[in-house]
């Protein structure tokens, strides 16, 4: 769909989805107007002529924010519903084929190298992104690339990157995550881990990197099957990872050991809207080159509070993996969505209640699951859209009996972002929290006889509408 960000923004802009901004400062503009924007669901918002930066070293911010963006990124029809999307992306995910990389010598990226003195991440535009940010981070938006030492397993995840100084950037990855897997293996021998940072990859390799794909399968793949065409790479200039070659930026190097070398991290405005995290030390990337295209695009993809986020294609293209989990389980689901997006904090599940325990039989397989942060899970009748908040309250206000509906587990797996874990738990790494699962269905041993909905019937709507077509053209 897509060979580059270039591409995908030409095409946004074309829709009415992009906007470009001249003059603002890094250090008080940039992280300010993202978040501005985002809590408005506006257009992409295209930094140049940053002050104290050359023009052409420009900062991308919220590129798959809108319904109407993350449509264009995954290749599916605009003006859709949320639900319909999570639907149409499930109907691809049924012809799903990995499709490896192809190597080739050369690429956009390489327009300008810097080695040794050269070196020097401070060229780029990086924002301080929110207010009480600990430092600058020039990795947000950006894919994080490692190999496995004994496989040919290419792994790309998201991890944050925080400069430290001109040639070394703490990057945080977490426990679960199949980067930290990698870096171990190096580090239990003694070795620093060479990895590779793509920042400004096309949507499909972005998009591929926040998925949780099985161990051992490369992102490479999978975003080669999401663009139709396989992934053009080529070995990096220090690290001899794979690069692709149209990344707007790509920062090599090496994470030592922790016990040789760590700096303090942090703190930084995390999904969860909190700096939970704090101040801790983290490895470092000790960088050995750069690379960058031509007028190079920064991709800024800093946390915002919910429910404003900068990604809705983390939703849209992780929701699914709940839905199939289920399908695999139980019959009738015929929506999932998760309420704070980006979260996870607050799954939502419709069914169609066949049978008494359905409901309750739904929530805890997802409670069960490993999701980020996932506090609490909502079941509700087929006739919600879970995608809809206004009809999620509405059957949490009218269905719920607090007494008899929600269930409590407790000592469910959580993660250092987490908000809620208290400062001794923390201390001795004990990063778990408790789940509530809430069936807002109507009780299954009289639903027949609960109270009729007052909304016109879909039939009736449909006819209304059709009628007065002219009356609603423009609502």
């Amino acid at each position: 769909m897509f060979s580059d960000l270039r591409a995908f923004l030409n095409q946004a802009d074309e829709v009415g989805e992009l906007k470009r901004i001249d003059g603002a400062d890094p250090d008080l503009d940039v992280g300010g107007l993202t978040e501005l924007m985002a809590e408005r669901l506006g257009p992409a918002l295209l930094f140049d002529s940053l002050i104290g930066y050359d023009k052409g070293f420009r900062i991308i911010c919220n590129p798959y924010l809108s319904d109407k963006r993350t449509s264009l990124a995954l290749g599916l029809p605009l003006g859709s519903t949320r639900l319909r999307l999570v639907k149409d992306w499930r109907n691809r995910l049924k012809d799903f084929k990995l499709l490896p990389p192809v190597i080739v010598k050369d690429g956009p990226v390489r327009a300008k190298i810097y080695k040794g003195d050269e070196i020097d991440l401070n060229i780029f535009p990086t924002p301080q992104w929110h207010e009480f940010d600990g430092g600058r981070y020039i990795g947000t938006g950006s894919v994080c690339i490692l190999k496995d030492p004994d496989s040919d397993w290419t792994n790309l995840g998201i991890y944050r990157l925080q400069i430290h100084e001109k040639n070394l950037a703490g990057i945080q990855v977490e426990a679960h995550t199949h980067g930290k897997i990698i870096l171990e293996k190096y580090w239990e021998r003694g070795l620093s881990c060479p990895v590779a940072v793509a920042i400004g990859v096309d949507p499909a390799t972005f998009i591929a990197a926040i998925q949780r794909v099985p161990i051992g399968v490369s992102e490479y793949e999978y975003s080669g099957w999401i663009n139709g065409s396989p992934v053009e790479v080529m070995v990096g200039e220090t690290s001899g990872l794979l690069i692709p070659v149209n990344s707007e930026i790509v920062i090599e190097g090496e994470v030592p050991p922790p016990d040789k070398e760590q700096r303090d991290e942090g703190p930084f405005g995390e999904f969860t809207g909190y700096y939970a995290g704090g101040v801790s030390p983290k490895p470092v990337l000790k960088v050995k080159s750069i690379m960058h295209r031509a007028d190079p695009i920064l991709h800024g993809a800093p946390p915002l509070r919910p429910p404003q986020t900068n990604n809705l294609t983390f939703d849209i293209v992780g929701v699914p993996r709940v839905w199939d989990e289920l399908d695999r389980s139980i019959r009738d689901v015929k929506g999932v969505w998760s309420m704070l997006l980006s979260g996870d904090h607050i799954v939502i599940v419709s069914i169609s209640q066949k049978y008494a325990g359905h409901a309750k039989q739904a929530g805890l397989l997802v409670a069960g699951m490993p999701l980020a942060i996932n506090r609490f899970v909502i079941i509700v009748d087929d006739d919600i859209d879970p995608s809809n908040n206004d009809d999620v309250l509405w059957a949490l206000a009218t269905r719920v009996d607090p007494t008899n509906s929600i269930d409590i587990i407790r000592d469910c797996l959580s993660t250092p972002l987490d908000s809620m874990i208290p400062p001794d738990k923390r201390s001795r790494g004990e990063f778990t929290t408790s789940k509530a699962v809430i069936n807002a269905c109507k009780p299954w041993g009289w639903r027949k006889q609960f109270p009729k909905d007052v909304r016109s019937s879909p039939e009736l709507r449909e006819k209304t509408l059709k009628k007065w077509k002219d009356l609603f053209s423009n609502s």
